[in-house]
């Protein structure tokens, strides 16, 4: 990871805020640039006074909204079409629909948080015919929080940011469907303690 940072680094000094836009905004509709390595690496480079953080921050999180927006216009426009051509496991594509159906705003701000369920979460919501307006509601807390952690968090607490990081490598590798999988455990576990321990 931190290889992958410095990589970033020397690509973020040549195209700067722009180029930062791009990677966050690319990979919201699909394609997997390192949009997140490029906000923790800018986050970085703020933290050493080479970048200013509220800037990163606004920037990430705008890109990061408006990229998966129009994933959602996408997945509405064209349905499962894109999906398909992307060759994504059948069993996996229909766990991450199930859950959308199931569980729907809660996800999208969950997905964020995952390599892959990131890339595609504006793209399956706008195929599952997702409200646009309560998918944009989402897609903002989502965005808002995700910028907030890896951005923001890693520029005031690096330590306990990129610990986080690195225990969340596994679920990276274990693809998608481990990934569809884990995110509906925290939701299952969230929505207990919402209705059942909070209750008592």
């Amino acid at each position: 990871m931190h290889h992958a940072l410095e990589l970033a680094r020397p690509w973020l000094t040549t195209y700067g805020y722009p180029g930062l836009f791009v990677a966050v905004f690319v990979e919201g509709i699909g394609i997997p640039l390192p949009g997140q390595t490029g906000m923790m690496a800018a986050a970085l480079l703020a933290k050493d006074g080479d970048m200013n953080i509220a800037a990163v921050f606004a920037v990430t999180t705008i890109a990061a909204f408006t990229g998966n927006a129009l994933g959602y216009w996408i997945g509405l426009r064209w349905g499962k079409a894109p999906l398909e051509r992307m060759a994504l496991a059948e069993h996996a594509l229909a766990k991450v629909e199930a859950a959308y159906v199931r569980y729907g705003g809660p996800i999208i701000v969950l997905a964020r948080f995952f390599d892959g369920l990131r890339q595609l979460n504006g793209i399956v919501a706008g195929a599952m015919g997702m409200p646009w307006h309560r998918f944009m509601i989402y897609n903002a807390i989502g965005a808002v929080l995700w910028c907030g952690v890896w951005g923001l968090g890693l520029y005031y607490a690096a330590d306990p940011v990129m610990r986080l990081w690195h225990r969340m490598q596994p679920l990276h590798h274990l693809g998608w469907t481990a990934a569809a999988g884990v995110v509906l455990a925290l939701l299952g576990a969230w929505l207990y303690w919402r209705l059942v321990i909070r209750r008592r």
